[in-house]
């Protein structure tokens, strides 16, 4: 209808037609599908930046998982096995990352918790710079944050690994069999090399619906780092 003319019979019709399936939809309870279509960029290995053009309302910043496996094989396996699940023709952005990913089922991933916060990274701090993962085996194995090559921030004070022996602070601990952050045993080849895989994904909460769940991007492989003791 142009503004300041009446509507016609046709418009009020259609007018009519759209309030009557409005409310159709609303006494069937069905949901807008809230998803996140924009991921992290990778630019290379360790190094992204924040989504370009996220959905502003839903888009809280972006979240960091990892897994520290003996094998590199078993971590590279992994990821093709994320990546096509999310290929799947009726995959819906990140539905892999909770029902696969993190999941005790599935590939038991933790997310990386700097400062107990959700999300790992929140949008004001990650702005648009490039942010790396860094990792420095000459200093008590410490992984830091890289933001556009200048600004560091430690992560070893903040960080927050979640195992079953108890919080560690810092990959500066060999992992240990019964670790639900690691994927190995003692019998492995080399005891003393480990390998830290990455993923990101853009991360929000679900505000159209009102259930304030948790939203996920696909996730990015970020690469692996290999750690020595």
């Amino acid at each position: 209808m142009i503004e300041g003319r009446p509507a016609t019979p046709k418009g009020l019709r259609w007018l009519a037609f759209a309030a009557v399936l409005g409310a159709l939809i609303s006494s069937c309870g069905i949901d807008i599908v809230s998803v996140l279509d924009t991921p992290p960029e990778y630019i290379s290995p360790l190094v992204f930046r924040a989504p370009v053009a996220p959905d502003a309302a839903l888009y809280y910043g972006v979240d960091v998982f990892y897994r520290i496996y003996a094998m590199e094989e078993d971590a590279n396996a992994d990821r093709d096995k994320l990546l096509a699940k999310q290929a799947l023709a009726n995959a819906l952005p990140g539905d892999a990352i909770k029902s696969y990913l993190l999941a005790d089922s599935g590939l038991k991933f933790k997310r990386l918790n700097v400062n107990q916060d959700t999300p790992s990274l929140k949008k004001a701090f990650l702005g648009s710079y490039t942010a790396k993962l860094s990792y420095d085996a000459d200093v008590g194995n410490e992984l830091a944050l890289v933001l556009d090559d200048d600004f560091i921030v430690p992560l070893a004070e903040t960080l927050v690994l979640e195992r079953s022996n108890d919080a560690k602070t810092s990959f500066s601990i060999r992992p240990a069999d019964e670790d639900s952050d690691y994927q190995g045993n003692a019998a492995d080849l080399d005891p003393d090399r480990y390998y830290l895989h990455f993923f990101a994904a853009s991360y929000g909460i679900d505000i159209v619906n009102g259930s304030f769940n948790d939203l996920y991007s696909d996730a990015v492989s970020l690469g692996i780092q290999a750690i020595d003791y």
